[in-house]
């Protein structure tokens, strides 16, 4: 799109958030929260997500924007957004993996919350930041789901989700 003569690239950026998007404009790549530098990680440890496949897939996206710096959300300026990436995967990796382990025996969705939250060591000590943290578990599950590696069933008036 043009904008007062200025070429304006919109990119899908949803997974953080529904409806995220980035937009470049004369080599610069204005990309939200799709990526969240290392101190916003070592902060908070899990980054609230709306969908871990839409984020993961934003996060493809924003790497193969070519650009001559980008502007995240929080952080500084960089030149390259693949290290930023590259961390912000593979913690989303790391939390998969840690939910599929917690599943290894059927649980709540809200056990598994605990068990994430202890094992990264996310200190969570008010509901606002507790109920930000729930549906990005629920993401998770949901994700894992798709891609069948955690299966779901009501059992005895409660929601239990087990790796398969």
């Amino acid at each position: 799109m043009v904008v007062e003569g200025i070429e304006v690239a919109v990119v899908d950026l949803a997974g953080h958030s529904p409806g995220q998007v980035g937009y470049l404009v004369d080599g610069v790549f204005i990309c939200a929260d799709v990526v969240l530098p290392a101190g916003v990680l070592a902060k908070y440890k899990i980054p609230y997500l709306y969908s871990v496949t839409d984020h993961l897939r934003a996060l493809e996206r924003a790497e193969g924007v070519g650009c001559a710096m980008a502007v995240p959300g929080h952080g500084p300026v960089v030149e390259s957004l693949a290290e930023l990436v590259r961390a912000n995967r593979g913690l989303v990796e790391a939390v998969a993996e840690k939910v599929v382990a917690l599943a290894g025996e059927p649980k709540t969705a809200e056990v598994i919350l605990e068990g994430v939250l202890m094992h990264f060591g996310a200190a969570v000590g008010d509901a606002p930041s507790f109920y930000l943290l729930q549906p990005t578990v629920f993401a998770f599950l949901s994700h894992l789901h798709r891609e069948g590696r955690v299966g779901h069933q009501v059992r005895d008036g409660r929601s239990l989700w087990s790796a398969i």
